[in-house]
Order: C-alpha cells, then structure tokens, then sequence
C-alpha cells in the first residue's frame, strides 16, 4: 500500500520532497560553514598563540615589560615595535600602504606567532628582509625573492621577500581608517626586530604590546592595570581579543552565518510541513473506504495510522539524503567563498555527526507534524462511517451571489471565485506558502540594495575626495600648502585627527576626533536625507550610531578624554548628530579641536581632488614623501568593495533565489494537482458536457493563477517585515543597513514567482491533457 501510494503521488511526494531538500541543504551548507570557521579560528588562536589583550603607545622603554609581567593574570607578553610605511609595489602605479611589524631575529615561538606559508625566516645579519602576508602578495603577485621599495623614518629602503606568512592577528587584513580589504594597497610586513628598531630610533624600547591572561584572570582588571603603567608613555587604551579588529569582524560574520542556519532552514520545513498535511489529508478523504475495511478486519487505529505516518517519513527521506549531500557541496562552496576573506594557513569542512543527526531528527519531526492532522482523522473515524462516501459539502449564497457581481461575471470566473470562497482557509494557507518564499527572494534581492545605497552614500556624498594624504605626526598646515603644489591635485582641504575617549555616564567609546577646516567641501557630513550638515563653530557632532552608544543627543554634555600630548580631559556639548551609514564618527570645527588641545591648528592629513591626467605623476611623488604614512585612494576602494559584494552577495543571493522558487513551485504544483484530484470528476462531467480542453484547464488552473497573484502583494508584504526585522541585525559599529528598496528587489521575485508557478501549472495541464474520462466518471466520488 505505501508503494502505491507514493507511485499515485508521486508528483506531490517529489515537490514536497525537493521542498525538505532545500531546507536541509541550507541548514547544512550554512551550519557546516559556520563550524568550519569557528574550528579553523580556535585551532589557529591557539596553535599560533594569538593574544588576549593589545595596546599601542607612543614609546616606552623595554625595562617597561618587565612591569606589565607582574600584573595580576598576565601570562606571557610580547613587546613590538610597529610602524605604518609607504610602499612601491613594482607594477603598482599608486603607493601602497604597509603596516612594518617587528619580529625576532631568530625563529621562536611567540604571542601571535607567524605561519609560513612558503619561503624561509628572516636571518638577522640582513636587516632588509621582510616576510610579507600571503593575501598581499597574491593581490600584487609577489613572490620569494622580489623587491619593494619602502620610506623608513624619512629613508629610502628596498625590501627583499624572503617569506610568504600568515597572522592569526590578520585574518581580516585591514589597514589604518579601512573597513574593507584592499588587499592590492595594503599588506603586513614582518622584519627583524633590531632592523625596524634601528630604521626608527627605537633601540631598547616598544610601542605596542601584546599578552595572554592565565585562567580565570579578569580582562577589564588586567586592562585598566595596563592603562595606569602605559599613561605616561603615550599609551592609548588596552583592549582584549573581542575589540581586536580582525576578530570582531570574523564574529560578527559568525554570528552572520548562525541567523542564517537557524531561520532559513526553519522557513523551508514549515512549508514542507504543510505540503506533507495537504498531501496527507487528500490521500485519507481518497481512500476512506480502504480505511474502514481496514478497520473492519481488525486492524487497529494504530497499524492504520502508522501507514500514514510511514508515507510522511518516507517524504522526508526521500528530501532528506540528497539534502545532505547538496549540504555538503554547498558548505564546502560557501567555506572556500569565506577563505577568500578570512585567511587561515587553511579552512577546510567540518562534518559534524551531531550536527548531521540533529537536521536527521529535525527533519523527521517536521515529517511527524506534517502528518499529526492526518493520522488524527483516520484514528478518529469508524469503520461503518469510513466505508460510506463522504458527506458532500454545504453551499449556501456566497458574498458575490448576493452582492449581484456574479452575474456580470463569466461561468468560468463564477467558478473560480465560488471554489476559492468555499474554501477559504485551504486558499489563505497556499498564499501564505507562496508569499513566505516571495518574501526569501526579496530579502535576498534587499541586501544587494542596501549595500549599493551605503556605497552611494559614503563615495557619492560624504567621500567626495580621490585621495587621502596621512602624515606620520600631526605637522604645521605649511604641510597641506606643499601638497597643493603636487603634480594633479586641484584641491587640499586638511583635517586634524586625535584619538580620544568619550564619555556619558557608564558609556564610553575610543575613537578618532576628526577636525574639518569650515570651508572643507571634499569631505561631508550629512543627514539621513543626504543634505550636508554644516560643523557648529563649537560643540561635537556625532554619529546617530555613536549617540546612542554613549546614550546622548543634541544639547547633552560628554567627557572628552585626550589621548595624545598632556592628554586634557575636556567637557564639550553635543551640538548635532548625522547619519553616516559606514563606522562611528565624532567631529568638531578644526579651530575648535585646536581650543579644546590648546595647540596651534596642526593638521593630520589631507584631502585631494586630482586630475586623472596626472595621477601617476602625483603618486610617484607620494611614494618618496618622508612625511606621508599612507595613501587611500577613493577608486580602488569602491573597486575592492564591489568586488567583495560581487562574490560573495550574488552566490547567496542566487542560492536563496533558487531555494525560494523551489517553495513557489512546490507549493502551486500541489494546489493543482490536488484541485485535480479532488475535481477530477467534475472536470471530465464538463468535457462530456461540451467544455472544451480550454475551457478545463482555465477552470483548474485559474484558481491557482488567482491565488498567486494573491499572493504576491502578500509576499512582497511579508519581505518587507523580514527586512525591517534583518535590519537591526546589521546594526553594528563597523557599518548599519537601511532599509531601502530598488525596483528589482520587486521585480525579481514577482517574475521568478510567475516563471516557476508557470512551470508547475505547465506540468499538471500536460497531465489534464491526458485525462482519462470514462476512468474518471467511474470512481466513486
């Protein structure tokens, strides 16, 4: 009997299953993604010994890490000298930004240890050599045995690659001010601690240390004890592993990956669970009398609904295994998409056993629900009522017999309207399923949208500059007028950068103080409507991000902790917020950043607007300016971040497009093949009655064309809500979504609904086509 009835239903058994499939892939791909990279993160913070806590200073002497040894809960520490340098990249036109780390001079195990990935370690009797990351090299194919040209301290130096390494503490290699890679413009550069030293006057001292805490020692105590010895020296404030730059973004990616696993899969069971109870419930009504025969000749309600629940069951596994294995090949797809990223010396799938056999259990339980309505029906009918014919439903007048529109209406049109209102409930369900999956194309289509207005946002209309100029130390604006004579630059508008701490009650933030000059037009401030706001002559301006972290608006008083030079502590107001969509920011007219530091108007950088014409020629000259520590160039930003978006969103997208046609399909081609089963009857006493082919595939197929179209507006409703609900998701420092809709992000996935509720419509008119009506005007019903 199972055989049979899974061969009658085949069409419906597959669509079902194809649905389970779908979610068990996604659960898999998504979770074994997630496992991969949180195995690969703690095999690699732990081999390669990465650090608890960092800070940076200005300078202190080495004898200093003898005293933050004897802090209560420090392990083991690491002292460094690190420096950000220019570069000339050998094929590269613009300069490149490199951040010089130092290390021993003989290899040894220490604090975020170096994997070498090819080539050898440094020899201390060449202070030239360098190891560089591996995902620099790639970007500007560089090898062992190449050179660079570098500026150290005001020199000259060419670089020899002796090594291609890799960092725990550069899993996301970023640079000074970046929040998105550009690998091609910027790499990290080991070379020997006495070499760097030398380059820079830094014998016998450090500006940046590392340590582990033993077990059980607390962060924030061991944090603030490092401050207190590191405040003399210039230190800006320690923090631990979860502030690091490149493990909060592998965090928050994984936390990212996690949502994903958990709502998606849950999305598509949900459907299945209700294609597996219409499915069910058709085939009890269909086979009523078997029932009671059943019934009749002994068989207890518990043998009867064990049947039905071994069709269910059978659904699921018929979904469940190649599920698996599409899992599998998507998870390893979606790990190698990551690896691009995240670089570790390697990323390979994880296969959990537990987490195989949970989506195992999951997915029977959802066969299980799928089945509680059906099962409950045949247990709860006796055999002398099961082996008589249903009872036929009552009709009465509806809402349009009444009103009189049907009159105006078409017989056909009657039809389709009276069968729909009759069963309301069936029809609502069928929208809901078709809108759920309308809703999963839209928000997949929505993250295209809102990472493309941020990107318009932030270099349409804040970042109106081609290039940014850092200087090492904050210099006389004498530095900008020499700038402005450079090959190609049309414009220089200065700005003075301080780091600091802001306080509001227990909140607290540490971030860049950014001063413009009051005529400054290549950088802007705007608000949420992108109108540029104008720099008050006194008070703060902050983000609406950094506002609510310090939990301040406009009129309210925050602590302004200095942390460079005598490092005043200064009570300024907050004049305004804005509505930058890409990190926090806090800003200030540059004459009145130069009141609060009670110094000369000094100036950190620049920006520029260049001609094109001349922009070789300016970056050559860049590259051999002592003073510049680095150069951002607007082009090969927006480049690198489209590329990001490229890979990474479309494949997603793509998937989860595919995956909600898979729901649209399912869900119409077992609402017409069930209308056909249950019409069958009907549909052949009009072919004999005188109805064309037609006019019988109109009356089958119009009511599940009306009910998509219902459903579309219901789906579009439904993305909407999964978008307003995704937005806080992403609300995060590093950069926030808005909500904003493209026209594709509707039209999409009202045609990938139309195309695949065609399809299926399609299939089943190929089988009315065939119908057999003798056969048919034969059953019982």
């Amino acid at each position: 009997m199972l055989r049979r009835d899974l061969w009658h239903l085949r069409g419906q058994v597959f669509a079902a299953a194809l649905v389970v499939a779908c979610g068990v892939a996604a659960q898999v791909s998504m979770r074994s993604a997630y496992l991969s990279l949180h195995a690969a993160r703690a095999n690699y913070y732990e081999s390669y010994r990465f650090a608890d806590v960092f800070a940076q200073l200005k300078r202190a002497p080495e004898t200093l890490a003898d005293q933050i040894r004897t802090l209560p809960g420090v392990a083991e520490v690491r002292t460094r000298v690190v420096m950000d340098v220019t570069l000339d990249v050998p094929g590269l036109p613009e300069p490149a930004a490199g951040r010089l780390v130092s290390i021993p001079d003989q290899q040894i195990p220490m604090l975020n240890d170096l994997f070498l990935r090819r080539g050898r370690y440094i020899e201390a009797s060449q202070p030239d050599e360098v190891l560089i990351s591996e995902v620099f090299a790639q970007a500007n194919k560089l090898d062992v045995g190449d050179k660079l040209g570098a500026i150290l301290n005001g020199r000259w130096r060419d670089l020899r690659i002796v090594g291609i390494a890799l960092s725990p503490e550069y899993i996301y290699e970023v640079g000074q001010g970046m929040l998105f890679p550009d690998n091609k413009r910027f790499g990290v550069l080991w070379m020997a601690r006495e070499a760097v030293a030398s380059a820079f006057s830094m014998e016998g001292a450090f500006n940046d240390v590392s340590m582990t805490l033993i077990h059980g020692a607390r962060e924030a105590e061991v944090i603030a004890g490092l401050d207190q010895l590191l405040l003399r020296y210039g230190g800006l404030s320690a923090y631990g592993r979860s502030d690091q730059l490149s493990s909060r973004f592998l965090n928050d990616e994984l936390g990212e990956i996690e949502i994903s696993a958990t709502y998606l899969p849950a999305i598509f069971l949900a459907v299945a669970v209700f294609l597996i109870y219409i499915v069910l419930s058709r085939l009890v009504v269909m086979q009523r009398t078997q029932i009671g025969l059943l019934k009749a000749f002994g068989y207890s309600n518990v043998s009867v609904g064990l049947h039905y629940l071994k069709f269910a069951l059978a659904t699921v596994l018929a979904g469940l295994f190649p599920g698996l294995l599409l899992g599998l090949y998507l998870g390893e797809k979606v790990t190698g998409l990551y690896l691009e990223y995240f670089h570790f010396p390697e990323l390979p799938l994880v296969i959990s056993p537990a987490m195989i056999a949970g989506v195992v259990v999951v997915s029977l339980l959802a066969a299980c629900a799928g089945a509680v309505g059906a099962v409950r029906r045949v247990t709860g009918l006796a055999p002398a009522e099961s082996m008589r014919p249903e009872a036929p439903a009552a009709f009465r007048p509806g809402i349009m017999e009444r009103s009189g529109v049907a009159d105006w209406l078409p017989a056909s049109a009657r039809m389709i309207f009276r069968n729909m209102t009759r069963r309301r409930w069936k029809a609502l369900v069928s929208i809901l399923g078709i809108g759920v999956a309308v809703g999963i194309m839209m928000v997949a289509r929505f993250l295209f949208d809102a990472v493309d207005y941020m990107m318009t946002v932030q270099f349409d209309h804040v970042q109106l500059h081609d290039v940014t100029v850092l200087f090492h130390q904050p210099l006389a604006p004498s530095a900008v007028y020499e700038i402005r004579q450079l090959p190609g630059v049309l414009r220089a508008d200065p700005f003075r950068a301080v780091p600091v701490r802001l306080r509001h009650q227990h909140h607290f933030k540490q971030l860049e103080l950014t001063g413009f000059t009051a005529n400054s037009e290549l950088h802007r401030i705007v608000d949420s409507k992108l109108r540029a706001i104008a720099l008050p002559p006194d008070g703060l301006l902050l983000t609406e991000k950094l506002g609510r972290l310090l939990g301040v608006g406009p009129g309210d008083t925050v602590s302004v902790e200095v942390l460079e030079g005598a490092r005043p502590i200064r009570e300024v107001s907050v004049a305004g917020l804005s509505d930058e969509l890409i990190g926090i920011g806090a800003y200030m007219n540059a004459g009145a950043l130069a009141r609060l530091l009670r110094e000369d108007s000094l100036v950190s950088g620049a920006y520029l607007r260049v001609d094109s014409v001349e922009a070789d020629q300016l970056y050559a000259r860049l590259k051999r300016m002592p003073a510049v520590s680095g150069v951002s160039i607007r082009a090969a930003m927006v480049s690198s971040v489209q590329d990001i978006i490229d890979r990474s969103f479309s494949t997603v997208s793509i998937i989860e497009m595919l995956f909600g046609a898979v729901i649209i399909g399912g869900m119409v081609y077992n609402s017409v093949r069930i209308a056909l089963s249950e019409r069958g009857n009907e549909l052949a006493s009009l072919r004999v009655l005188g109805f064309t082919q037609r006019e019988v595939v109109v009356l089958l197929l119009g009511e599940q064309a009306l009910l998509t179209l219902c459903a579309i507006p219901v789906g579009l409703a439904i993305g909407y809500g999964l978008c307003v609900l995704l937005v806080p998701v992403f609300d995060r420092e590093l950069f926030r979504l808005p909500l904003v809709f493209g026209a594709q992000t509707f039209i999409y996935p009202v045609i990938a609904t139309l195309a695949s509720a065609m399809l299926s419509a399609m299939l089943v008119a190929r089988r009315l086509k065939h119908l057999d009506l003798i056969a048919v005007l034969k059953t019982h019903e």
